[in-house]
């Protein structure tokens, strides 16, 4: 680590960093498949054209029920009021209440935190994952919540990392970034400057979504990974109150 005590602000990724949506997931629950049930289409066809509207979706502020619509067109389909009330809660399942009812233990970490030092969130999310941020109790600790569809730029790329960075006053140097690595977010905020990266293995050592190996290789990327609630409190708090060579 090269931050020089005491940290000046921390920036978090939040899905799978500061909240889980994997213990709210319906069993077999695929959002896709879904989506198409309610269109009367075939799923292969509109996940293929998910894959290839991502960066649009997570870039803009695109209404994902009319970009359901735009394939629907496709085949000639218009969807009805109660379709598309369908697809957009559909959207909303395990994000809804994740944001709203995180683990008590991390909302009370980051009220600490906050208590003294800015407090930054910076995700990669379309419009509906995030509709009930203000639900939230990590809203109101954040000084700053930096969404991909409204920077227009996502993480790796730098221009994500300076945006939560000026919104904090912060330069990067004397920040830390925490997050569970997907993306390459780790990597990034490596490359933009972050004075300590911070590995947040919290949820994906045991919701099933990321392999053992795949977790070794994101920690190899941070200065410090830690498993457990616990573990990033010690790692933080040192930044914040002492700082580490």
């Amino acid at each position: 680590m090269t931050i020089t005590p005491p940290a000046a602000a921390i920036v978090f990724d939040l899905f799978h960093t500061l909240i889980d949506t994997e213990h709210l997931r319906p069993p077999g629950f695929d959002s896709i498949e879904v989506v198409a049930e309610i269109c009367d289409i075939e799923h292969a066809p509109m996940r293929v054209f998910w894959d290839e509207t991502y960066l649009l979706r997570e870039t803009t502020r695109t209404d994902l029920t009319d970009l359901a619509q735009r394939h629907c067109e496709r085949f000639d389909v218009t969807l009805d009021e109660a379709q598309r009330a369908a697809i957009d809660s559909t959207f909303g399942v395990c994000k809804d209440d994740a944001l709203r009812y995180p683990e008590t233990e991390m909302v009370t970490l980051i009220a600490s935190l906050a208590a003294s030092t800015p407090v930054g969130v910076l995700s990669n999310c379309h419009e509906r994952e995030v509709r009930c941020w203000d639900e939230s109790p990590f809203a109101d600790l954040a000084t700053s919540f930096g969404r991909s569809t409204r920077i227009g730029a996502m993480k790796p790329d730098a221009a994500a990392y300076q945006w939560v960075l000026g919104e904090l006053g912060a330069g990067a140097a004397t920040a830390v970034y925490v997050g569970n690595g997907s993306s390459d977010e780790l990597g990034g905020a490596r490359r933009a400057g972050f004075g300590a990266v911070v590995h947040c293995n919290v949820f994906d050592r045991s919701n099933g979504l990321v392999s053992p190996d795949e977790q070794r290789r994101r920690a190899g990327q941070a200065d410090a990974s830690v498993d457990t609630i616990a573990q990033l409190e010690m790692v933080l708090i040192d930044l914040v109150d002492h700082g580490q060579e």
